[in-house]
């Protein structure tokens, strides 16, 4: 966890005694728990926050990821979820991850996204212009796409063990359940 949030640090040009400093840097270990696939989602979280809206939201974040009880993965992968979707109120969106995910879950064999995105052809209504699926992917790297390269219609998605289990399970909220 130390090493990946030193790398953040350093690529983002921050203070480390300001962020995440060593108080909430103990919190993120202790939550992490000897968790490696906790640690490694939490940071690629933060990553591509910071990509995504700047380090302004970082303090946010690293205060979400400490609180009492973010040891579970399930409530990591419910809070990445929420943080994602925190703006969304559209069903088509909810449908469109629902449709997504349940590919990838189901695949026998892994695709890569401009397969998975011909195979589905989501579109809203029939006049709709199809869903921007590498989009989609860019926006959920973090519990659907391994490692840190760029996301294109060639990477192919894959679902870590413990997030099918989440993901279809009781813990998983409605808009979200495959």
């Amino acid at each position: 966890m130390r090493q990946q949030l030193t790398r953040i640090v350093a690529e983002n040009d921050l203070d480390w005694l300001q962020w995440p400093g060593e108080a909430r840097m103990a919190a993120l270990c202790y939550q992490a728990s000897g968790l490696f696939i906790w640690a490694v989602t939490v940071a690629k979280f933060f990553q591509d926050q910071i990509h995504d809206f700047g380090t302004e939201c970082l303090n946010d974040l690293i205060d979400a990821f400490s609180v009492e009880g973010m040891g579970d993965i399930k409530t990591l992968y419910w809070t990445v979820i929420q943080l994602a979707y925190r703006k969304t109120k559209d069903p088509w969106r909810f449908e469109t991850f629902r449709r997504i995910v349940g590919c990838v879950a189901v695949l026998k064999e892994p695709l890569p996204i401009s397969a998975i995105s011909k195979l589905l052809d989501l579109r809203r209504d029939a006049s709709s212009s199809p869903v921007d699926v590498v989009n989609f992917f860019r926006q959920t790297r973090t519990v659907l796409v391994a490692g840190a390269d760029a996301v294109n219609g060639k990477t192919v998605p894959r679902l870590h063990k413990s997030f099918f289990e989440f993901i279809t399970s009781e813990h998983a909220d409605s808009n979200f359940r495959v």
